[in-house]
């Protein structure tokens, strides 16, 4: 092969194989498929639906008799309603309407769906009459507030 003709295969050669090595390679399918999914959805966060005030519960911790209004000996219930997925801290203050700590406490929860959690106080000496409000804090973050009365007998 004379010099010009092999200087002309090499250079052929030389032009292949840069065009060969500068083609990108085709993308498999997991690559598209990891780029065309959809970004990932946040876990469902656990939210209060309803508080309610009584003097008795259900079975499931719900309020049997939903009411506003307690005699001076009553032990007064609350039942927190949540749906969601996940650790929960729920908390309780019972307070006057003057805003006079009468008690207050929390519960923590993980959980998976819809759950009623119960809280209750009592005192061993009669309720001085009144009105009083019990408010429901989600981790931390207010979520319901009840107003009710206490009347004498």
């Amino acid at each position: 092969m004379s010099l010009s003709m092999r200087t002309l295969a090499q250079v052929a050669l030389a032009a292949t194989l840069v065009a060969c090595g500068s083609q990108k390679k085709a993308p498999d399918a997991d690559s598209m498929a990891a780029a065309n999914a959809p970004p990932p959805v946040a876990p469902p966060v656990v939210s209060v639906k309803n508080v309610d005030l009584g003097k008795s519960l259900n079975a499931d911790k719900s309020i049997n008799d939903n009411t506003g209004t307690f005699g001076q000996r009553d032990t007064m219930y609350v039942a927190v309603k949540t749906d969601g997925v996940g650790p929960a801290l729920i908390g309780v203050r019972w307070a006057t309407e003057a805003g006079k700590l009468v008690d207050s406490t929390s519960q923590s929860m993980n959980s998976n769906g819809e759950a009623w959690t119960e809280f209750h106080v009592m005192k061993k000496s009669p309720w001085p009459a009144g009105n009083y409000q019990v408010d429901v804090t989600l981790n931390g973050v207010a979520a319901g507030t009840k107003k009710f009365e206490v009347k004498r007998k």
